[in-house]
C-alpha cells in the first residue's frame, strides 16, 4: 500500500532581528511543511536553552528585559520537528 509518511519540516532559514517599538522582533523564512515554530532562549550561547514560546507564524516578538539573550527556532508540524536553526543574539540596539 503506497502513501507518504509524516514529513519533516524544513529548517527555518534567514533569521533576522530588528527592534520595533523597543521590543526585539525575530523573523525567519516560512519553512515548508511547518505549522508552528518553537522558540528557545538562553542567556549563555553555550548553555542550556529553555523553551520560550510557540509561534503560529514566522515571526516572534520577545518582550524580555535581559541585556543579552540567545535564541533558536525549530519548525514543527503535527508529527515531526526540524533540526534547530542557528543561534541568534539579541542585537545591541535592543539593549
Amino acid at each position: 500500500v503506497g502513501g507518504t509518511g509524516p514529513v519533516i519540516p524544513a529548517v527555518p532559514a534567514n533569521l533576522t532581528t530588528s527592534v520595533v517599538g523597543g521590543q526585539l522582533v525575530i523573523d525567519w523564512d516560512v519553512s515548508a511543511d511547518a505549522t508552528e515554530y518553537y522558540i528557545y532562549s538562553s542567556a549563555d550561547p553555550y548553555g542550556a536553552y529553555d523553551y520560550l514560546a510557540t509561534a503560529p507564524s514566522n515571526t516572534y516578538t520577545y518582550t524580555g528585559t535581559e541585556t543579552k539573550m540567545f535564541f533558536y527556532v525549530i519548525a514543527g508540524n503535527a508529527t515531526k520537528t526540524a533540526p534547530k536553526t542557528i543561534k541568534i543574539a539579541k542585537p545591541a540596539s535592543a539593549r
